[in-house]
Order: structure tokens, then C-alpha cells, then sequence
């Protein structure tokens, strides 16, 4: 069976129609020819990538970006749990090895394609680390990526696990900001610091047995971190001393309503 080998303009070429460009990464002379190795006999030098298909002159290769590596004229991204280094050598630019390195230890990889490693590699949620460089979260699973983390009853300052503080509960993974006052500690603002406060029932916080409240509820249910105004302490006050407007010393370092039956200070 015959065909016509069509004449083609600029790069393009054809064994039978339809008529086809060069590949990106490939260019050739601005002649017709039959086959697609004469067409785009050429391709970008390393660590230049193709700007077009159907190019046709060199200068249309254009240089790799930072966070690429760019061989056999084609542009990839530097990999997750990697980032582009700044270069300028083209030669380095060709291949991953030299064009790409490796997120540090207590990153993980989130984003390909980067050129700083602040936007490629993420810290690992509060409370957990890594000690191995170059991991991404491919699984999806902080325990995969930063495997390493304190256990209950301690946080993580920089890489070291550290004892609670006394008055705070640190849950597992935890780190400064997940720590909490123990109900009947009060946190000085600002502070991994906790004192105990002078009425058993006006802090509340995380569950704690040895709390004496007559009110067990204060003790032994999780309640977020401040005064229990709910028995009148005013939220805000130092160490939840002060009672709300409308309430008094009831005598005993509590607040009670004014009216009730009690010692009015």
C-alpha cells in the first residue's frame, strides 16, 4: 500500500497525514522531512527544558528554574521531602542529585517543586519529630513522617522531652502549647509556669484527683483552662482570687451570691 510523505513547514513532519510538532524538549530546522529523528534532531542541553512543543530554534530552551532539574529537555520538580538549591551552573541543574536536597530532620516534605525550604518542608505538628532528613507525607500520617514524640506526663522543647511542670497536665505529643493548668491551678500569663490556687474550686483545667473541691465535676471533668465563674470567680483574676459583681467572700476563700446566708466580706 502507497503513501505521500507531505512536505512540512517549520518542524513539522509526517510519514501519512495528519501533520505533527516536535516534542517538548526537541527542536529542529524549519524544513520538511518525513521522519521525526530528522524533524527534531536536536534536544535542550542539561539543565535547559523545552518552553514549547513545535520549537524550533535553541534559544527557545529556557534555563531550570530553582526547585526543577531539567534533562533530555524535559522539566521535572524537585521530589516531596526536597527543595531546590540556588544554582546557577546549568550542569547542576540536570540532575536531582545536585539540583535538589533533602528537607532537614523535624520537616517533612509537603509541596514538589519548591525553591525555599520553608514553603517545601513543613514543621512537624506540635509535640512530634523526625531525626531522619528527606521524609515526605505521602502516607498522610504524622507518625509515618515524624515518627518521634514525648509521652503523656511530658513535652517537646526542641527535640528534648521535658517533665510537666508541676500544676500542668501534658498529654502525648505535646508540646509548650498543649499544656494545660491541672483544675485548682491557675498559669502565670504567658508562661509554662502554674500555682496553685487558693481556693480549690475557682480554677478550672484538666482533671485532676487530688483536688479537693466539694464540687467533683470541677475536678474530674475536662473543663478549658480559666476561673470557674459558674461559682463566681471573675475570669481574668489573678489566680481566679476575685468574685464576679454580685457575688461576695463567703468566708472560707470562696464567692457566694449577695443575699445568701453567709459571712458578707
Amino acid at each position: 500500500m502507497a503513501f505521500t510523505a507531505f512536505r512540512c513547514l517549520d518542524t513539522f513532519w509526517s510519514d501519512s497525514p495528519p501533520v505533527n510538532a516536535c516534542p517538548l524538549g526537541k527542536y529542529g530546522s524549519p524544513t520538511g522531512k518525513t521522519l521525526q529523528k530528522d524533524a527534531c534532531p536536536h534536544i535542550c542541553e542539561p539543565g535547559k527544558y523545552g518552553s514549547r512543543a513545535g520549537q524550533i530554534f535553541e534559544s527557545e530552551c529556557a534555563a531550570c528554574p530553582n526547585g526543577y532539574y531539567c534533562s533530555n529537555g524535559l522539566k521535572k520538580p524537585c521530589p516531596s521531602g526536597k527543595y531546590g538549591k540556588s544554582l546557577s551552573a546549568l550542569i547542576e541543574k540536570s540532575l536531582e542529585s545536585s539540583a535538589c536536597i533533602e528537607c532537614p530532620v523535624a520537616r517533612y516534605g509537603a509541596v514538589e517543586g519548591q525553591a525555599i525550604m520553608e514553603s517545601a518542608c513543613l514543621a512537624c505538628p506540635a509535640g512530634r519529630y523526625g531525626n531522619e532528613p528527606g521524609k515526605s507525607n505521602e502516607t498522610g500520617q504524622p507518625t509515618d513522617y515524624c515518627p518521634e514524640a514525648c509521652t503523656a506526663g511530658q513535652y517537646l522543647e526542641g527535640k528534648q522531652c521535658k517533665t510537666c511542670p508541676d500544676g500542668a497536665y501534658c498529654p502525648e505529643a505535646s508540646d509548650k502549647t498543649a499544656m494545660q493548668a491541672l483544675a485548682g491551678y491557675w498559669r502565670v500569663p504567658g508562661t509554662a509556669v502554674f500555682v496553685k490556687c487558693l481556693h480549690a474550686c475557682s480554677c478550672l483545667g484538666a482533671p485532676n484527683p487530688q483536688n479537693v473541691c466539694p464540687n467533683r465535676s470541677v475536678a474530674e471533668i475536662p473543663h478549658p483552662e480559666g476561673c470557674n465563674t459558674a461559682q463566681g470567680f471573675r475570669q481574668g483574676s489573678r489566680m481566679c482570687a476575685d468574685c464576679l459583681p454580685g457575688y461576695s467572700r463567703d468566708g472560707r476563700g470562696g464567692c457566694k451570691k449577695c443575699g445568701e446566708k453567709g459571712l458578707n466580706i
